[in-house]
């Protein structure tokens, strides 16, 4: 009920002051120091703040409550930790503090704070197990110019389930924000149950795994997971209504992710940073051993969101091997990859056939296909009274299609049997072999 603002300025200065050595990036260790709030719950009117310069420190077991006095300025957190040091012009990527735990704490905005916790220009951070985070109004955990964190086993909501206050379509806030060059960084078993955005990584030097984002649906405007610059991997996801957004795809792996109900995988053409050009190429993508899975209406699996151009390139990328619901059929939610394989018999008296692979490539016809691989078979394979030995040869046309020409026409004699021809094409180019 009461601010305790001042008692835990008076708290933190006790903390500092148990540091007795520099560990060899010259900060302050404070030797495993712990503020414990021993199952307290503290009313704070101002951000409990620890500066950078300082090591290896723990805070734990309680909870942190905006009092009414908190105000709703932008970028206040509940808990800030870290900072710039040195020049700020030199960038937030700084080595500022190291060793920082946050642990078993339950941080509640209030409607009010901006966010739960920050961490700025650290190294070395874990916030986890048993952190929940709510009532935030911008984002619920901040990792800043950060390297090497690791944020698991916690609940990250804007609005707390079973709120009789707010709807969960009002969510506009992020619940968890990768930025500004954090890397290495680790996201793990993490479930994000309100939020217009779940995840929000612009470092492709992260991992997402095990994170359930079931906040706005993308039916609503929300997004599960926003991969900024488009690079990163994100493995064992479960994506319940809200799409995985992969912006300008560069250097990105997603693999083994459940997409439930109208959940699904958005391709889109961005910028990467506001001063570079639109990007419409797509390089090393590798998007395999997922799941579409709905009891509703089918939605699309994968899409393409070509709002600022369409996508031209294709190079070193594989999108395959992933199933779908007995929902998805062909006319309402095929499953789509960048490779596919298809036959078709050729007719007696012609010479060739044409292929449309236009409802199973992902790509548009200005990406197109890359890749050919065809080959003919004949049955009966015994008795046959014509043998085909002139060769193929193959014709992209547009629209992701292909034309296969025999060396000569199938005879109309019956003894020929059935002439077919099966191709494999890729949309991928390649810098070295796909096989």
């Amino acid at each position: 009920v009461r601010d305790s603002t001042q008692a835990f300025a008076a708290a933190i200065n006790s903390l500092l002051s148990c540091g007795g050595m520099r560990n060899g990036a010259n900060q302050t260790d404070l030797g495993g120091a712990i503020l414990d709030l021993s199952g307290g719950v503290f009313a704070v009117s101002q951000p409990v703040s620890i500066p950078s310069g300082y090591a290896n420190y723990r805070i734990e077991d309680g909870t942190l409550i905006a009092h009414p006095t908190f105000g709703t300025g932008a970028d206040r957190f509940l808990l800030q930790l870290g900072g710039i040091c040195g020049s700020a012009t030199a960038g937030l990527s700084k080595n500022c503090a190291t060793d920082i735990s946050v642990s078993q704490v339950t941080l509640d905005g209030r409607d009010m704070a901006w966010g739960g916790v920050s961490l700025t220009s650290a190294v070395d951070i874990n916030v986890g197990p048993q952190v929940m985070v709510i009532g935030f109004q911008g984002v619920g955990i901040k990792l800043s110019g950060c390297g090497a964190g690791y944020v698991h086993d916690s609940w990250v909501g804007q609005y707390e389930a079973g709120d009789s206050k707010h709807s969960r379509s009002e969510a506009n806030a992020t619940a968890i924000l990768f930025v500004d060059g954090e890397h290495d960084s680790d996201l793990e078993n993490i479930i994000v149950f309100s939020g217009k955005i779940g995840v929000n990584s612009t470092n492709g030097a992260n991992r997402i795994q095990g994170v359930h984002t079931w906040n706005l649906a993308g039916s609503s405007g929300g997004t599960g997971i926003l991969l900024h610059n488009g690079a990163g991997r994100v493995q064992d996801a479960y994506l319940d209504y809200a799409p995985l957004d992969i912006r300008s795809p560069q250097n990105v792996q997603v693999t083994g992710c459940l997409f439930l109900g109208s959940s699904n995988i958005v391709l889109a053409t961005a910028k990467k940073w506001p001063k570079a050009p639109v990007s419409h190429s797509i390089d090393n993508m590798i998007i395999t051993s997922n799941r579409w899975n709905t009891g509703n209406k089918a939605n699309t699996t994968i899409m393409l969101d070509e709002t600022l151009g369409p996508f031209t390139t294709l190079i070193d990328s594989v999108v395959e091997d992933n199933e779908v619901g007995a929902k998805h059929t062909a006319s309402a939610g095929p499953k789509k990859g960048t490779r596919a394989t298809m036959s078709m018999s050729v007719p007696p008296g012609k010479d060739q056939v044409q292929f449309d692979f236009s409802e199973a490539l992902i790509m548009p016809a200005a990406v197109g296909i890359s890749e050919v691989r065809c080959w003919l078979s004949v049955a009966p394979s015994q008795g046959t009274a014509w043998s085909f030995a002139s060769g193929l040869s193959t014709q992209v046309l547009g629209g992701n299609k292909l034309r296969v020409m025999l060396g000569e026409p199938v005879p109309t004699d019956a003894e020929a049997g059935t002439v077919t021809v099966t191709c494999d094409v890729d949309q991928s180019q390649r810098s070295c072999a796909a096989h």
